[in-house]
């Protein structure tokens, strides 16, 4: 049996608008709508890529609120980085509050979620999140950053209804 397999486009630059020589962070959909949006994280030739996967309140009352769950079969626990301290902490190192992040992490909008997944990618760095890493030379990276960038723009136009 064959499986779908993703059609990645680009719909958001979130880093530099230098990518390919400051590093970069593109928001990357399916276009088949199958596989969970993903984070693509670009820094010194090495591509990182982080599932963005939809979080959840937590409703367990041995938990502080807000606490948020990444497994929607056991939002009665937070996961690794959902517990309210370590959100907290998190918005707090990078600039926002806890209750920011959590909207976030809980929205069903990719680009929302990908700006609190930057947050924790931040704070713990992207090799404790389920990641896939590639290492490109810098002609691929230019070439990769320029159709990106060039998709990005197009979701832009599309967006604003040009």
């Amino acid at each position: 049996m064959k499986t779908q397999q993703p059609s990645w486009h680009c719909i958001a630059n979130l880093g530099d608008i230098n990518p390919e020589t400051e590093g970069g962070q593109f928001l990357m959909v399916d276009k088949r709508g199958v596989y969970t949006p993903e984070l693509w994280i670009f820094n010194l030739a090495t591509w990182s890529t982080v599932d963005l996967i939809q979080c959840y309140e937590v409703k367990n009352e041995d938990f502080d609120f807000p606490a948020v769950s990444d497994n929607k079969y056991y939002m009665d626990k937070p996961s690794w980085f959902g517990k309210r301290e370590q959100l907290k902490s998190v918005a707090e190192t990078n600039g926002s509050d806890l209750y920011d992040l959590k909207n976030k992490l809980c929205s069903a909008c990719p680009a929302l979620r990908a700006e609190g997944y930057i947050m924790l990618v931040n704070s713990y760095g992207v090799e404790n999140f389920d990641f896939y890493s590639d290492v490109k030379t810098p002609a691929e990276t230019k070439l990769l950053c320029k159709k990106l960038i060039r998709q990005a723009a197009q979701a832009d136009k599309w967006r604003d209804g040009i």
